[in-house]
């Protein structure tokens, strides 16, 4: 229940921050599919927090 939780924080610290849409801005400039972005994100996630199960709540 604490990794659910910390990953919803997790997600509304990148919200508030803007840091969400700069990193939107950037992987949407990149013309990938959105599958690949996705799994991008979900990686860059996954080594930030060390935890799958955040990485998959923040996203």
């Amino acid at each position: 229940m604490l990794v659910v939780g910390a990953g919803a924080f997790f997600g509304a610290v990148i919200s508030a921050t803007g840091i969400g849409k700069v990193l939107a801005h950037t992987l949407s400039s990149a013309d990938l599919p959105l599958i690949v972005l996705t799994y991008v994100t979900s990686c860059g996630l996954r080594l930030a927090q060390g935890s799958a199960t955040v990485a998959i709540v923040t996203v």
